[in-house]
């Protein structure tokens, strides 16, 4: 029998999770305290991002597949891995694209 498939899950870390959760600046705090379209847009953004993620890791954890959540794989990683899956935008995928030659993404 062979071995069991291992996946690397690179997620997207939104404007939110940095800067409100994060680093907790005092102006973006402010500024999504007062509410507005862009403060509804930021927030919108942030937990569709999670709504995304946790079902991604609902489905990796219910495939029996080896996985584990991480950022962008680092060099020296490339290989280590079966596939690299990315939860975010283009930036997120090409993040992850840099550091693999070896590993799909």
């Amino acid at each position: 029998m062979g071995r069991t498939a291992q996946v690397l899950l690179v997620t997207k870390r939104s404007f939110y999770q940095i800067y409100g959760l994060e680093k907790q600046v005092p102006q973006f705090l402010e500024m999504m305290e007062r509410g507005g379209e862009h403060a509804a847009s930021l927030q919108r953004a942030h937990d569709e991002n999670l709504r995304v993620t946790e079902s991604v890791e609902a489905f990796l954890a219910g495939s029996g597949i080896t996985w584990r959540r991480g950022g962008p794989p680092g060099a020296g990683q490339d290989g280590e891995f079966d596939l690299v899956v990315t939860v975010g935008g283009d930036g997120t995928l090409l993040d992850a694209s840099h550091w693999l030659v070896d590993t799909p993404v």
